[in-house]
């Protein structure tokens, strides 16, 4: 089971900065945590920062994923490398599976 999560403190708009509502990814991976717990079979649980390196290698990896994060229609939001909003959507993920960063 990977867990992603994606909580970005800012995102851009119009050439500004802008805070973002903090999400209780923390909360949700203990519960995660104690759900395993509970099921008495050994599940291997991987979590981490839903960054576009992250999530391609996990989608591709992982037989499971639970992802904790904001969307918006027709896209996902991850994380940069500097903890900022970055929005993903189709194409984005068919250009990483080519091979291509976009």
């Amino acid at each position: 089971l990977c867990h992603l999560y994606a909580s970005p403190l800012v995102r851009e708009c119009d050439g500004n900065i802008e805070p973002v509502d903090e999400l209780q990814y923390k909360l949700e991976k203990s519960e995660l945590l104690e759900v395993l717990k509970k099921n008495n079979k050994a599940v291997a649980f991987n979590s981490e920062t839903a960054n576009p390196r992250n999530f391609l290698k996990n989608l591709t990896q992982c037989t499971l994923m639970h992802f904790t994060g904001h969307g918006l229609p027709g896209a996902l939001t991850l994380e940069d490398d500097f903890g900022k909003m970055q929005l993903v959507d189709e194409s984005n993920i068919i250009d990483w599976f080519n091979g291509k960063d976009s």
